[in-house]
């Protein structure tokens, strides 16, 4: 889409947590966060209801990413069925499809937040 993406991890910065990464990066217009179902999780007492999740630190680093930047400049891409903090609904989360349509709908997202794409690189 014309854009030089910056992943946190892969950035040199020894001795650093992701958290600091985030914060010495001053120049953000947008993340991307990935939900995945690396855990699961149940109601208390009820473990035959459980469902995948993320781990809670990767939702605890969308938080951070959405109070530090802005809750629209803030999307996660996210697996289908995940069980999601629903204080997050709306436009953070958008389903990972095979297909491909999360493409365009992160590219909407990003042109929605002011972010100059190529929407024709978004296909």
């Amino acid at each position: 889409m014309g854009l030089e993406p910056v992943i946190p991890h892969e950035e040199p910065s020894p001795g650093m947590d992701l958290m600091e990464k985030i914060v010495q990066s001053p120049n953000v217009t947008f993340a991307i966060i990935l939900l995945t179902a690396d855990d699961y999780g149940y109601p208390k007492g009820r473990p035959e209801e459980s469902k995948p999740r993320p781990k809670q630190d990767v939702i605890f680093e969308l938080g951070f990413l959405i109070g530090r930047i802005g809750p629209n400049l803030v999307c996660a891409l996210c697996e289908e069925g995940l069980d999601l903090p629903p204080e997050y609904k709306g436009n953070v989360f958008i389903p990972y499809d095979p297909g491909g349509l999360w493409k365009l709908l992160i590219a909407r997202a990003m042109k929605m937040a002011n972010v100059d794409l190529d929407m024709n690189k978004a296909i």
